[in-house]
């Protein structure tokens, strides 16, 4: 398939996703004013919204960040 289908699909398919689960999972404004403040109380995590459990998410280090990020 050449590019521009394969941009079409996602982009059809990514529109499709959104509009029938956003307002069953993404929280609303007042929540992400809330979220970032549990994360760190609960979690010592700061500036978190969201978290993935049990999965490993490949990161590439930021240049010269040292040990402020690892995987």
């Amino acid at each position: 398939m050449g590019a521009s289908t394969i941009c079409s699909i996602v982009t059809e398919t990514g529109g499709t996703l959104w509009d029938g689960l956003h307002s069953q999972h993404m929280p609303d404004a007042d929540a992400f004013n809330t979220l970032p403040t549990d994360f760190f109380d609960t979690r010592n995590f700061p500036i978190c919204v969201g978290a993935t459990g049990g999965k490993h998410v490949r990161l590439k280090c930021p240049a010269n960040s040292g040990s402020m990020f690892y995987n």
